[in-house]
Parts: C-alpha cells; sequence; structure tokens
C-alpha cells in the first residue's frame, strides 16, 4: 500500500466515511450506503465472494486493497479484510489510487 492510500483511509475514518470489518461493510451495503467496497489482497475466499456479490447486487464498486495487517495499520486496529466508503468524494480519491485498482 502506498503512503497516500495508508494516510487517506486513515483520514477518512475519523472524518466518519468507513464501514470498517466484514458486518460493518456488509451492512453498509445493505442499507444503501456504499460507494466503494476494498477487500484486502489477503481476503478469506468466502468473505472477497460475500462482498462481491453484494455489491454487484448494489452496484457498487470493488477495489482490491493492500493486505489486512497493512489495512488494519492505516486505520489503527487489528487486521482488517474490507471497508466500505460512504462519501463519494472519498471514494473517488481512493478509486485514483494506483490507477483505480477496480475488481469490478
Amino acid at each position: 500500500m502506498n503512503a497516500r492510500m495508508a494516510g487517506r483511509l486513515g483520514l477518512a475514518l475519523r472524518s466518519g466515511a468507513l464501514a470498517v470489518g466484514t458486518e460493518a461493510a456488509a451492512d453498509a451495503i445493505r442499507r444503501q450506503r456504499a460507494e466503494l467496497v476494498i477487500v484486502a489482497g489477503d481476503a478469506g475466499r468466502s468473505t472477497r465472494a460475500r462482498l462481491a456479490e453484494l455489491a454487484a447486487k448494489a452496484r457498487v464498486a470493488v477495489r482490491a486493497g493492500p493486505g489486512r495487517g497493512e489495512m488494519g495499520r492505516a486505520l489503527g486496529r487489528g487486521a482488517v479484510a474490507v471497508v466500505v466508503v460512504s462519501d463519494p468524494r472519498w471514494a473517488r480519491q481512493f478509486m485514483e489510487d494506483d490507477g483505480g485498482g477496480a475488481t469490478e
């Protein structure tokens, strides 16, 4: 993960624009509060499949993120497999990092 993305994750969390963790992410998608889903590159197969299915139904972009450990450190937590970005401005900035990286 580049330093810019790590910094943005922390800032987005402090601004209230992130749902962190699998259940919070799934809930945000179901409630139509998701602009972008970022899934850790080393997230489990069932986690990736579940979030990809929910995101596809809600027509929300999915982006591959860094590993769970890196994402967790950027957020000041333990390992984090998935975050949902709820603010369109933040989502746009994450999509611009590393050329987009969208998987869906």
